[in-house]
């Protein structure tokens, strides 16, 4: 439902959504509902953790190769994830991943 600048929906595990606001194609807000995943060691990986409750602020966050970025719940990264040439990566977590104030044309 629509009340205003408010929008109120329910969703259920599985579900996924993106939402464009007034049309805004550049700037979705991208909503994923999955099953709690728990921390858990990744063996032969780099681990960059964001611990729960934190907020992280990067601007660009470079992903080596074999690299897992868990975002654990409650914690928010705000920034870009650039992985250029990288392989066997995983990004995951119960947290948020945003780009706060960040368009399309700040690409580097």
């Amino acid at each position: 439902t629509v009340d205003g600048n408010t929008v109120r929906f329910s969703m259920s595990y599985g579900d996924y959504y993106s939402l464009e606001v007034n049309r805004d194609l550049d700037r979705p807000l991208l909503l994923f509902c999955d099953e709690p995943i728990p921390m858990q060691k990744f063996d032969g990986m780099k681990l960059l953790y964001f611990k729960p409750g934190s907020y992280t602020k990067v601007d660009i966050l470079s992903l080596e190769s074999n690299t897992v970025v868990f975002i654990d719940e409650e914690a928010v990264m705000d920034g870009r994830i650039d992985a250029k040439d990288a392989s066997g990566l995983r990004i995951l977590g119960n947290g948020i991943m945003f780009a706060k104030n960040r368009s399309t044309s700040d690409k580097p």
